[in-house]
């Protein structure tokens, strides 16, 4: 069973994931091992039962799917934050559910110009 929690959580325990300043980022086949603990993380119980090219596409649908869809909408939501006006009227915006243990990503995130 997927759980968005588990799945932040996991993520958070590889910089080489998310930290775009680490000199790790850059190597691929150290992301791949770490998508892959992320996935066995993520999918304890079942992860035992799957071959190796199941795990594979379980850790691909992780990082293609799953962790790009919850990181756009957080980056998303602080976009939003940043660009509220002072004095504006205040809106009935929906907080971001996973807005507080995502915040790690704060310090490697910033918008192009």
């Amino acid at each position: 069973m997927y759980s968005t929690e588990k799945l932040i959580a996991a993520v958070q325990n590889y910089p080489c994931i998310w930290d775009m300043t680490s000199n790790e980022y850059m190597n691929e086949d150290l992301k791949f091992s770490a998508w892959l603990k992320v996935a066995e993380a993520v999918y304890n119980l079942e992860w035992e039962n799957l071959g190796a090219v199941e795990k594979e596409e379980k850790a691909k649908e992780l990082k293609n799917k799953k962790w790009k869809f919850v990181r756009d909408a957080y980056l998303k939501y602080v976009s939003e934050e940043k660009n509220i006006r002072s004095g504006s009227e205040g809106t009935k915006k929906k907080p971001n559910a996973f807005a507080q243990i995502m915040s790690f990503l704060n310090t490697t995130t910033n918008k192009r110009k």
